[in-house]
């Protein structure tokens, strides 16, 4: 599994107290407003600055008893896909980080999920992303008692203040597998150039060669003439 993928992309957002860490709810989110930009190659993740905005005024977010915003939620926005058919599978989530320059504020990982039918979490799988490549995995027997299996992404974080020049991103592109099997270009020589009554091909590798020679004769009537060289 890679973010190279037509399957569509789900968003959810995750909020859990300052003070003391607790969960305080979660809640279904567009995944353009989470700042997360998918391709059929790659997804972009920036940190969340529409909370900011939208629920400037709310104290479930914001203390603005000082005068200054100050969030009272962290946020863990999660950027996934869910594809059930993966059941009772071994399961390798893969990618390439190209691009890193979000700010310490911001902790991202990669993720593989097993949930119950009531999306409940039965095991999670999970990578701390840097730049380069990254692999998580899931066993045959570790998905077999989920419903819904889940993978993609989750930043964690406060809500960034959209003024915030220095916030930055992540790009993750699906990994670059090189090719297993030897490119050889095979040389072919024929001789003598012009000919009269012989002709002679060699080559420098014992590949079977299909040779086709088309020959004009005075009538302008052209045939072809095919054989192996083996």
């Amino acid at each position: 599994m890679t973010v190279e993928t037509s399957t569509s992309w789900n968003s959810y957002v995750n909020a859990y107290n300052v003070s003391d860490g607790a969960f305080a709810f979660g809640f279904a989110y567009t995944l353009s407003d989470n700042r997360a930009t998918a391709t059929s190659t790659s997804i972009t993740l920036a940190p969340n600055i529409a909370i900011w905005t939208a629920e400037a005024n709310n104290t479930a977010w914001f203390d603005n008893s000082s005068g200054a915003q100050v969030p009272v939620k962290t946020i863990e926005v999660n950027s996934y896909i869910e594809n059930n058919a993966l059941t009772s599978d071994a399961l390798t989530f893969s990618g390439t980080v190209t691009s890193n320059d979000l700010n310490s504020n911001h902790t991202l990982i990669a993720f593989i999920k097993v949930l119950d039918g009531g999306y409940q979490q039965l095991t999670l799988k999970t990578v701390a992303l840097g730049t380069g490549d990254f692999s998580v995995s899931a066993t045959a027997a570790e998905t077999a008692a989920g419903a819904i299996i889940q993978y993609g992404f989750a930043m964690n974080c406060l809500p960034a203040d959209p003024s915030d020049t220095t916030l930055g991103s992540l790009v993750v592109e699906a990994s670059v597998t090189a090719s297993t099997k030897d490119i050889a270009l095979n040389a072919v020589k024929m001789f003598p150039n012009p000919t009269k009554n012989s002709l002679q091909f060699s080559k420098n590798s014992n590949d079977q060669l299909d040779i086709q020679i088309l020959m004009c004769l005075e009538s302008l009537f052209c045939v072809w003439i095919m054989f192996e060289m083996k």
